[in-house]
């Protein structure tokens, strides 16, 4: 969509820049974040998947600057924006009950 809107559109100065390093920013976030969180699933980890749902909040606050903020918005920017941020509260749901399961005292008798 970038590069879309990088040929068709013209930009005010740095703004194109700006936002590919946003993009930048925010996939290196997402990529953090969805391995801590799959590295503390699947051993059990709690501290893992807790700085995965920390790193959850720069992720959506990267999305809602793509959904709200950004210069020139397609309608389909919209579509993926909302998606993302959908599954973003969907994962972070899940995490906190996955570290409520982990952190519960066990007691056997």
């Amino acid at each position: 969509m970038g590069i879309l809107k990088a040929i068709n559109v013209s930009y005010p100065e740095n703004a194109l820049l700006t936002e590919a390093g946003i993009f930048c920013a925010l996939c290196l976030i997402e990529v953090i974040r969805i391995y801590l969180g799959r590295r503390g699933n699947l051993a059990s980890k709690k501290v893992p998947v807790f700085f995965s749902v920390i790193l959850t909040i720069p992720s959506a606050v990267g999305v809602c600057y793509f959904l709200i903020y950004q210069t020139y918005i397609l309608r389909l920017e919209y579509i993926w924006c909302a998606v993302m941020l959908m599954f973003q509260a969907l994962e972070l749901a899940f995490a906190i009950l996955f570290i409520f399961t982990v952190c519960k005292n066990q007691q056997y008798e």
